[in-house]
């Protein structure tokens, strides 16, 4: 018998982490393109934290990302981009998205939350 692990592979699609299964092919791997244009909003607007932060779940920063470059980015490429710039991902048994060692500057941040007036006094949040 099979354990669960080995009948159900993870791969990083454009979408996010999904199960690898015979409709695999449907599902398209993240752009070089997207990534790399969330590559240069990451040099940009993040740094690293000590930490896994989970203000900076992958879903939440690439909305904020999207909002910065003006176009769709999928939730893999954000994650293959913060991987690519060295950031520590923790990806969850079931879930398309993943928390990250990541601070965003509030600036970018503050484009599409809003923020207390506390938040707002600092650079990162």
């Amino acid at each position: 018998m099979k354990r669960a692990d080995e009948l159900f592979k993870i791969r990083l699609t454009k979408y996010g982490y999904e199960r690898d299964n015979k409709d695999d092919h449907l599902i398209p791997d993240p752009e070089p393109e997207s990534v790399a244009l969330v590559r240069e909003f990451i040099k940009l607007n993040c740094k690293k934290h000590s930490r896994i932060n989970k203000k900076c779940n992958s879903y939440i920063m690439k909305h904020i990302a999207e909002r910065a470059v003006g176009r769709y980015i999928g939730n893999g490429e954000f994650i293959k981009a913060a991987y690519d710039e060295g950031y520590s991902i923790t990806q969850y048994v079931n879930e398309l998205t993943c928390d990250i060692n990541m601070k965003c500057k509030t600036s970018a941040y503050s484009n599409y939350y809003f923020l207390t007036d506390y938040q707002l006094k600092k650079e990162y949040i």
